[in-house]
């Protein structure tokens, strides 16, 4: 089981390989859209959410109002997991708002798990 810090780390460097194949591998952009290949979104995400720590896996489960970071999270994949009609292996993705969600989700997620581990 990884400490607070270490689970935090580990999601930050993986949220920045997020806005990295988001802003540098798009095969298109189209003003507001670009596309991306969606087995590279995919594989980023599982990491993603593999790095989440057990205690704030169940948050997601309870839906709870409490952490602001799931409901980012939530809206992160939203900008980012846009299917596109011409191509199923590739998402539609929000790069600005998509951009600013990674940036604001990395700030509040590290203040939820410090928050939820000092209260267990």
């Amino acid at each position: 089981m990884m400490t607070p810090d270490e689970s935090i780390i580990e999601l930050k460097k993986h949220l920045r390989k997020l806005q990295n194949i988001i802003e540098n591998n798009a095969s298109f952009t189209f003003f507001k859209v670009k596309i991306v290949d969606k087995n590279r979104i995919d594989d980023i995400l599982c990491c993603i959410e593999a790095s989440f720590p057990d205690e704030y896996k169940k948050l997601f489960r309870n839906a709870s109002s409490k952490y602001k970071s799931v409901s980012l999270w939530h809206s992160l994949r939203a900008s980012i997991q846009r299917k596109f009609i011409l191509s199923s292996d590739s998402y539609l993705v929000k790069h600005k708002v998509a951009v600013n969600l990674i940036a604001g989700f990395s700030a509040i997620l590290e203040q939820d798990i410090r928050f939820l581990y000092n209260n267990l």
